[in-house]
């Protein structure tokens, strides 16, 4: 008993030692960056706040974040999809196609001619990542949708897209979660559905949550700080809060991200081309084995290849997940008591069935 405590009490010093030198050496400071970037913004941030002080951590994401150029998203942009056609009084609508990129070549696991699924994934700098990247090229039929127990408990996507007759769809914003053991029921910010705003105000790791990612009712996506009274001019009628950094690409160009661009971590984005088509994007990452993620860049990056003229950041880490026809093909759980599933949700951007010609139901008609 006495040399298995002395192995214990040893083990422990050199794991108390490691973490010391690692954390407050000069040689292993982006060890040190990476950590605290994929640690505080999760529902534990008592792993960055044990170790480091919040004056440290306000520099890291400083250092590590998006630059604002303070561009506002131009909603004049979307919906160039037409051509001139010499002796016709009206521009002929162009073919929509989905997009490809020879950058993330990419397999295809869904298509119904109006939705599309691909598949693709690689590795870069830190390590790998597996992306799935959703396209729709009607956005009318992108909505918000929002649990039935909004302020007291979330909803699993699964549950989210069968009660709201949907095909598919991906997490939106964030919830308070402190300590991971948040019900998803109490957004973080502002939730505008169907043209009807609910604020949650908010003030949640000393962040007040205003950017809105949303879609107007000319079914053009717009990111921005907006208040209650520019929501209602923009006439946004479905659209969540989430925090900064949000931009990803504004009118075409993407946003710069200095450092470390927020470190590798699971990630959800949302995104529109210029013809309208939507791009739902969600990325694997650190909270499975073996796989890394990617940092706010690459994800722009992927954004920008597959044609996004606009797009945002949406939640991460655990919260990223996707769904296919009440099937999740894509989620971050290490618990493999929920892997299956992901966790509860309080919004989601979901893509509505198409209703069948012949009359059946549109739930009917995707099963076919």
């Amino acid at each position: 008993l006495k040399w298995v405590g002395i192995s214990l009490l040893s083990l422990i010093l050199v794991i108390v030692i490691g973490f010391l030198t690692i954390f407050y050496s000069p040689w292993f400071i982006e060890v040190r960056d990476r950590y605290i970037l994929m640690t505080y913004k999760t529902s534990n941030s008592w792993l960055s706040t044990v170790f480091f002080s919040q004056e440290l951590i306000d520099k890291v994401f400083e250092e590590n974040g998006m630059v604002d150029t303070g561009n506002e998203v131009d909603p004049d942009l979307i919906g160039g999809n037409s051509s001139e056609i010499e002796g016709e009084t009206e521009p002929t609508p162009k073919p929509i196609e989905f997009s490809t990129s020879k950058k993330y070549p990419a397999t295809e696991i869904y298509n119904d001619g109006d939705v599309q699924i691909i598949e693709f994934s690689g590795t870069q700098s830190a390590g790998s990542y597996t992306a799935r990247l959703i396209q729709i090229k009607d956005p009318s039929r992108v909505f918000l949708g929002v649990t039935s127990k909004l302020g007291t408990k979330g909803e699993l996507i699964a549950d989210q897209c069968a009660k709201n007759d949907a095909l598919c769809g991906i997490n939106a914003g964030g919830w308070v979660d402190v300590g991971g053991v948040g019900s998803g029921g109490t957004p973080l910010g502002t939730i505008i559905k169907d043209g009807k705003i609910t604020n949650y105000t908010i003030n949640y790791e000393n962040q007040v949550y205003s950017w809105i990612i949303g879609f107007t009712n000319d079914n053009v996506l717009v990111i921005g700080e907006y208040t209650n009274d520019e929501i209602k001019e923009l006439g946004i009628r479905d659209g969540m809060s989430w925090r900064a950094p949000v931009k990803l690409i504004v009118n075409g160009e993407k946003v710069e991200y200095k450092g470390l661009a927020g470190g590798y971590d699971p990630r959800s984005a949302i995104g529109q081309r210029e013809d309208g088509v939507v791009l739902l994007l969600a990325i694997d990452g650190t909270w499975q084995r073996g796989i890394d993620g990617a940092d706010f860049a690459m994800v722009a990056d992927i954004m920008y290849e597959f044609g996004a003229v606009n797009a945002a950041n949406l939640d991460g880490g655990t919260s990223s997940v996707m769904s296919l026809k009440g099937q999740t093909i894509s989620n971050n759980q290490a618990n493999p008591a929920v892997a299956h599933r992901g966790r509860y949700l309080p919004t989601t951007w979901l893509v509505k069935n198409k209703a069948a010609e012949d009359g059946t139901s549109s739930t009917e008609a995707s099963s076919k």
